[in-house]
């Protein structure tokens, strides 16, 4: 029966310490020689009555070690599901994740189970949901990097006018962050623009983004995810997730194709969308006096819903904090 251990100080199997990349003949020694499937990208060494899986590239080091917590039917799945101790510091790990989610770290943006990081190695767990309720599946121990949407990008000064979005930000931040944790799927928050980023924008001559939303991403970005954002907007029935910047372009051009669609008072070039409900229907910031404006699609409604951006975020947190928005019912998987 196999016993391991991770600590902030070492890593240990039956007792010995190994370190990664760990050396495939070292772990055979130690373990037995595993059952072994060759795969088009990588090899993996499935140690059968233990619950083991082991992954190389190179058929010489191992680049990660699998604890299988549960049957799976793969050809190279192992017979047996794992039936070892497996401790984090002195703790039982399902013990010390019960009690530790706050700890936990994404390995990647659309991340929703997180890991556990210690010193040098992470402890990825993957859970799937089966009625309602998270079931273990595996974890996953290999060496820790910090993740590429963490390493923050070189920060572009505020223009001194709008010093104030700093802390818009903050708060809109501060406020979120009681109800939906950084490791949730949908937390899609990243580093502010670039210099780059902005020089991209204003390659497109047919329009300018106003300086009020440049400085906004200054602060802070979105990355794009397929489903939903936790910054987002509850206007009435219509939820609105926040453009990330690299997009707001190809939003803007998508809007002016409507107007050449026999609706040319539809949007107004000045009128540059920041969020979309994700059916047509968008947030739009008039760079002529800096209102926010509700612009939906099939109703060709216009209404100005907010005098300005900060005052429509203040908004927002004051829906969060007395518990009238149902923007996160589906994010915190409510419904």
């Amino acid at each position: 029966m196999l016993n391991i251990q991770l600590t902030n100080t070492s890593f240990q199997i039956n007792g010995k310490e190994f370190t990664f990349p760990i050396l495939a003949a070292e772990l055979f020694s130690h373990l037995g020689t595993p059952r072994k499937t060759k795969k088009e990208y990588n090899t993996i060494y499935t140690w059968d009555e233990d619950g083991l899986l082991a992954y190389t590239k190179d058929d010489k080091s191992i680049d990660s070690l699998v604890i299988q917590c549960e049957l799976e039917k793969y050809d190279f799945s192992s017979q047996i599901a794992f039936h070892g101790a497996l401790k984090f510091h002195e703790d039982e790990a399902i013990f010390y994740y019960q009690h530790n989610k706050e700890k936990l770290e994404k390995l990647f943006l659309s991340d929703d189970s997180g890991a556990f990081i210690f010193n040098t190695i992470s402890a990825w767990f993957s859970l799937k949901k089966v009625n309602g309720q998270d079931i273990l599946s595996a974890i996953e121990i290999a060496p820790y990097t910090e993740p590429d949407f963490k390493n923050p990008k070189i920060k572009v000064a505020l223009d001194s006018e709008y010093q104030n979005l700093e802390k818009v930000w903050l708060d809109w931040i501060k406020a979120i962050e009681t109800l939906v944790p950084r490791n949730n799927t949908y937390y899609n928050l990243i580093s502010g623009i670039t210099i780059e980023d902005i020089e991209a924008a204003e390659r497109n001559k047919d329009f300018k983004i106003p300086k009020t939303l440049v400085n906004f991403y200054k602060v802070r970005d979105v990355d794009y995810n397929a489903v939903t954002s936790a910054f987002s907007f509850e206007l009435s029935d219509y939820f609105y997730d926040l453009i990330p910047f690299k997009d707001i372009v190809k939003h803007w051009n998508d809007i002016q194709d409507l107007q050449s669609e026999g609706q040319t008072d539809y949007a107004d070039p000045k009128w540059i969308p920041f969020a979309e409900s994700r059916q047509g229907d968008y947030l739009v910031f008039d760079s002529s006096n800096g209102q926010i404006i509700e612009l939906q699609n099939e109703s060709w409604k216009r209404d100005i819903v907010a005098k300005s951006l900060d005052s429509l975020i203040y908004s927002q947190i004051v829906s969060i904090k007395n518990g009238s928005t149902k923007r996160y019912d589906f994010i915190l998987g409510k419904r």
